[in-house]
Parts: C-alpha cells; sequence; structure tokens
C-alpha cells in the first residue's frame, strides 16, 4: 500500500513539473517574440541635412524687394545616414502667414543621381502687392519619411 501511495505522489509531483515546465516555455515563447518585435522597430533616424546656397546672386536669409524683382535661391541637401538617401522635395509657399501650398512645379523627386547630394536653384517671380510677405519653405524627405526644411521669408516693397 505504501508503495502506491509513494507511486501516486510521485506521479503528482511529475504533473505538477509538467505544468511549471509549460509555463515557464510560454513565458520564455513570449519573451522571444517581445524581443524580435522590438527589435523590428522602424528606427528613429537623423534628418536629412538641407541648407540654403550662400553665394553672389543667391538669396538665402529673409530679404525685402521691388514687386516686380525676382529672387534666385539655392538649396543643398545630403543624406545624414548611410541608407537614407534623398527622395522628394517640396517647395511651398506662404503668403502673409496664410495656409502654405506646394508652388507650380514645386514637387520634387529627386534624380537617383542625386540621392545622397542633392542641389538645386530656384527662380521666384513674387509679383505680389506691396508689402505682402510670401515665406518659402523647402522641404526634403528622404527614404524613411524623415524630414527637414529651410524657409525664408520675402517681402514686396
Amino acid at each position: 500500500m505504501k508503495s502506491k501511495i509513494h507511486e501516486f505522489q510521485n506521479q503528482k509531483n511529475n504533473v505538477m513539473s509538467k505544468k511549471q515546465f509549460s509555463i515557464l516555455a510560454v513565458f520564455v515563447a513570449l519573451f522571444a517574440l517581445a524581443t524580435t518585435i522590438s527589435s523590428c522597430e522602424k528606427d528613429e533616424g537623423k534628418k536629412p541635412n538641407i541648407s540654403f546656397k550662400v553665394a553672389s546672386g543667391y538669396t538665402s536669409g529673409d530679404v525685402s524687394i521691388a514687386s516686380t524683382d525676382s529672387v534666385l535661391i539655392g538649396i543643398v541637401a545630403s543624406k545624414s545616414e548611410g541608407e537614407d538617401v534623398l527622395k522628394t522635395l517640396n517647395i511651398s509657399a506662404s503668403v502673409n502667414g496664410g495656409t502654405a501650398t506646394t508652388v507650380a512645379n514645386g514637387q520634387i523627386t529627386i534624380p537617383t543621381a542625386m540621392e545622397d547630394n542633392f542641389a538645386g536653384e530656384y527662380t521666384f517671380h513674387p509679383a505680389a502687392t506691396t508689402g505682402n510677405t510670401i515665406k518659402y519653405t523647402f522641404t526634403v524627405t528622404n527614404r524613411d519619411g524623415i524630414t527637414n526644411a529651410v524657409s525664408l521669408t520675402v517681402t514686396t516693397n
């Protein structure tokens, strides 16, 4: 009789061990899954570089001009991380603090040959009413969708 009781207790202990093992296995699996998911998250990444071209004839800061004049603006942009090439440049304008809208031909797909280092120049003829301010914003986007922008304001006299 004692051996049957002893055998029953051993079976009971084995059942408890199997349950404990199953619970442990579930926790290990959940930990592995959580680790895999967190390692697949998108990298925050760095913003691409963008600046105004600073050279004779280019406007690289806020300026006041006659309403009949034009401005030449040069943009220089580059990737900031190895694989995060440049994809688009958007040029928008806002008049007197209004809503910014993309200017004509202002959504530019950056050519493959210039995805690492992009340079462009744009001439604007504000032809605005005297006293208007036009804020031009140049926004570059890399392959991860990370953006960076520069802007300047042109005031017409």
